[in-house]
């Protein structure tokens, strides 16, 4: 995960935020876990660290449910994407014809791998 020498003798409360958040990736990577959960895992990394992380994950044996605003990572790792988006009401409808069960916030999803989108 590109930590220098120096940094691999810090205790873990002396590492800045990157190094911490790639501390954290490096040992859930070597955990036998094999469902992985992460929601902006590229914030704080550097390039070299996202292109790590992006490779151990294109080769994770399990499934990654992955929360990402960076397209680029998550087309590189992903095998499938679904893009999901919210809205308050349903678009059919005016705005003083709500039904109850469409008060609640509204969460549309679309699959964008490429089977779906050919």
């Amino acid at each position: 995960m590109g930590f220098p020498a120096t940094a691999q003798r810090k205790p873990v409360s002396a590492l800045s935020g990157g190094e911490r958040t790639r501390l954290c990736i490096a040992s859930m990577l070597l955990s036998r876990a094999n469902l992985l959960v992460l929601d902006e895992p590229t914030n704080h990394l550097d390039l070299r660290a996202r292109e790590y992380l992006g490779d151990a994950l294109r080769s994770f044996d399990g499934a990654v449910l992955l929360v990402s605003h960076d397209r680029a990572f998550a087309a590189h790792v992903a095998t499938r994407v679904a893009e999901a988006s919210r809205r308050m009401r349903p678009p059919c409808l005016p705005l003083g014809c709500v039904p109850s069960c469409a008060r609640a916030r509204l969460y549309s999803y679309r699959c964008l791998c490429a089977a779906c989108t050919a």
